[in-house]
């Protein structure tokens, strides 16, 4: 473009660049200021503005005693402003937390298994796609005009691979995690259940013993008692 700072004298302005990063040592979108991490990345969804802007630094002169005779005005450069990858300049810290949901599969409320379900709004599926109709989310495409017709199919694809993405997380923790411990519960239910019948068997057992006991005790004195009884008899019968 042309800048003109003054009446009758024209600049050429330089092109701007996209602000370049990562954002939790992930890939990053840069446009302009923004720099957006992708979908798919364990931050996905958070943008971070550059708004920095370079200025000078101002460096002491001193003369051939040692003394400061005055200051110098540096332009700065990025580096200096955000460090470089060796040594980069910290200016702040993102802490990001998402609720999960927690699922019991074991016999305990201590075993429990979280799982943190994707959010499927429109206005949040599809960010950070670059497109010329400035769509920023699935929730903005417009299929008016024929760019926006090509536009809107390029997030709706990268949409359909987010969810996919969605349903083989949500697939994995189904069968890895519910079916596997339900099956485990299952087979403990089962043991459980023959271990109550063998005790059952146990008590069983043992009552029977105690019937028969009983029962030979009766007997033998029941025929005590008639073998007592015979003997008046066998006197009166002298």
């Amino acid at each position: 473009g042309i800048l003109s700072a003054e009446a009758n004298i024209a600049q050429t302005s330089e092109r701007g660049k996209n602000v370049e990063g990562t954002i939790n040592d992930e890939m990053a979108l840069g446009e302009g200021q923004l720099l957006t991490t992708l979908q798919g990345m364990e931050a996905a969804g958070i943008t971070i503005k550059y708004d920095k802007e370079l200025g000078f630094n101002e460096i002491p002169i001193f003369d051939d005693a040692g003394e400061q005779t005055g200051t110098e005005l540096i332009e700065q450069k990025n580096e200096d402003i955000v460090g470089g990858p060796n040594n980069p300049k910290i200016e702040g810290y993102v802490h990001v937390s998402q609720l999960s949901k927690e699922f019991q599969v074991g016999l305990d409320k201590k075993s429990n298994s979280a799982f943190s379900f994707a959010n499927v709004r429109t206005s949040l599926m599809g960010n950070g796609i670059k497109n010329k109709s400035g769509f920023q989310s699935l929730a903005d495409i417009d299929v008016k005009t024929p760019q926006g017709a090509k536009d809107a199919a390029i997030i709706v694809g990268q949409v359909i691979d987010q969810i996919s993405v969605y349903r083989g997380e949500l697939g994995s923790f189904q069968k890895n995690t519910l079916e596997s411990n339900l099956i485990s519960l299952k087979i403990a239910e089962e043991n459980i259940t023959q271990a109550e019948s063998t005790l059952r068997d146990s008590d069983m057992a043992a009552e029977m013993s105690n019937l028969t006991k009983d029962q030979i005790m009766l007997q033998a004195s029941t025929a005590m008692i008639a073998q007592a009884n015979q003997v008046p008899k066998t006197v009166l019968g002298l």
